[in-house]
């Protein structure tokens, strides 16, 4: 890849840095079966992770799909395991504020990639909630308390269920969403994620 077909925000060099193939999972989280994720959150997927928040970018969204795509040809999600992917849903106010739910694009490359359907609006966040960002485990599940609902439990009853967001650290939120599912009717929750805070031992 040269500089000038390069479509991405950062420098060609860069891109061929990094390892899209490997992938890190997380188990032992309440109501989901495991947690995938495509890379570790560090730099640059940190910094174009946060300008997304800022900016939709087409190139920050193109850099991601590049990422979440050669993740998945490398290690092929069991397709039979869900019935429809949802994405980690924001709330009224940010929705508003930031004008795009940056979980829901995620959702809609990985909707493409394993050609699975999408229920955007199926699972919404009830309420708005502080920044989680300086919060411990047990400080972020309380924060999350009674956030989520499922406004037509028939569209997930029976179903099991692709989460997708962004980034997992502790794993908190991906975890009140999917006891919001498992509450509401879905069979089993399983979940995506562009990276993951990590430990390096876990790495796969």
């Amino acid at each position: 890849m040269s500089v000038y077909d390069n479509p991405f925000p950062i420098c060609a060099g860069c891109v061929e840095k990094i390892d899209f193939r490997t992938f890190i999972e997380t188990r032992g989280l309440e109501n989901l079966e495991s947690v995938r994720s495509c890379c570790p959150y560090e730099n640059p997927i940190k910094k174009y992770v946060l300008q997304m928040k800022d900016r939709n970018k087409a190139s920050i969204r193109y850099f991601f799909e590049h990422i979440i795509t050669q993740n998945l040809d490398a290690h092929p999600l069991a397709f039979e395991h869900f019935d429809a992917i949802v994405p980690i849903p924001i709330s009224r106010a940010q929705l508003l504020e930031r004008g795009f739910n940056q979980a829901e694009i995620l959702a809609r490359i990985v909707r493409e990639i394993i050609k699975q359907p999408l229920l955007a609006g199926v699972l919404i966040k009830t309420r708005h909630t502080h920044s989680q960002k300086y919060l411990n485990k047990k400080e972020r599940m309380e924060n999350l308390k009674r956030s989520f609902g499922i406004p037509d439990r028939s569209a997930i009853d029976g179903k099991s269920i692709l989460l997708v967001d962004d980034v997992i650290t502790t794993g908190s939120t991906l975890e009140a969403c999917a006891e919001t599912l498992i509450t509401n009717g879905a069979t089993k929750v399983y979940g995506l994620t562009l990276a993951k805070t990590f430990r390096r031992d876990q790495i796969t």
